[in-house]
């Protein structure tokens, strides 16, 4: 493991503003990565009552669980892998949606009519809400675009990063044009924002789901549901990986209680005790069935 890549929130805040600020922003970020990896799989639970109610949900994040530390303290070439074909597996969903979604606009939905940019007209749209409404859709576009930057942390375990990195900052760019704008442009321009039940809090009533409806599609619900369970799944095992090296870099600084303990590697370089620490917090997903998964989250 290359520390040097792993300090980059440590290093850069102590080198530009002071190391004070630099601890408190590694020590949160971490905070951030844990609690993370516990919502995600809180979230398998509410997830997986669109198909059933009757399979505890604790025994679905218990297997979750372990697999995401199994991921995570085996050879990061095995946690490349599994991202690997679980975001490919979000980018040709994204890609269809995109296809279907212009296709129902021009006329290939259940009404057979054209749709164009009517919704955008609709009511009070586009600015539904006035200058409060338009400001507050950026509190969730921030938490949607939130771990791009962590792009950056994965370089402390890539091979030549200085030479296939730079190739990988710019496609971000337009990763985010086509996978986040493009797709945002298709639900607005599909989707009036007063359409029955979308603010409910279900895979019957996502945006993606009701494009699939459109198009008549009769599992869109279940093949999306499924769809967000992986990416459940992916989130949970990306923030425990890079909770775990914020750790290791908050150990290897001497900035945390039990430093040597906590900057163990095993045989594959990985800090194991960061690792399982950092899914320590993961236990409160436990009590999701006792109290309820919103509340624990809470």
């Amino acid at each position: 493991m290359k520390a040097s890549f792993w300090v980059f929130s440590l290093t850069l805040t102590r080198r530009f503003v002071d190391d004070a600020l630099g601890f408190a922003l590694t020590w949160n970020y971490w905070a951030n990565d844990a609690v993370s990896t516990a919502s995600d799989i809180i979230a398998l639970q509410v997830l997986l009552e669109y198909w059933t109610k009757h399979f505890p949900g604790w025994g679905l994040s218990l297997i979750c669980l372990a697999l995401v530390l199994t991921l995570n303290i085996c050879s990061v070439r095995v946690f490349g892998e599994i991202e690997y074909w679980l975001s490919l597996l979000k980018v040709v969903t994204i890609i269809v949606f995109i296809i279907v979604g212009i296709a129902v606009n021009c006329g290939a939905n259940t009404d057979q009519t054209y749709l164009g940019a009517k919704y955008f007209y609709t009511g009070d749209a586009p600015f539904v809400g006035g200058i409060g409404g338009f400001a507050s859709v950026f509190v969730t576009a921030s938490f949607a675009y939130g771990g791009t930057e962590n792009v950056a942390v994965t370089a402390g375990e890539t091979r030549d990063p200085s030479q296939t990195y730079p190739s990988v900052i710019r496609n971000v760019f337009w990763r985010i044009l086509l996978f986040y704008v493009v797709s945002i442009i298709i639900i607005g321009l599909d989707i009036p924002y007063n359409y029955p039940g979308l603010s409910t809090e279900s895979a019957s009533t996502s945006p993606f789901t009701i494009v699939f409806d459109k198009a008549g599609s009769t599992v869109a619900g279940s093949f999306i549901n499924a769809v967000i369970m992986t990416s459940a799944i992916s989130a949970a095992n990306h923030a425990l990986f890079a909770g775990a090296r914020l750790l290791y870099t908050l150990a290897i600084s001497g900035h945390t209680p039990g430093s040597r303990f906590l900057g163990h590697l095993n045989r594959f370089n990985v800090p194991w005790v960061s690792v399982l620490s950092t899914a320590a917090i993961s236990a409160l997903c436990f009590g999701a069935s006792k109290i309820g998964a919103g509340q624990v989250w809470s």
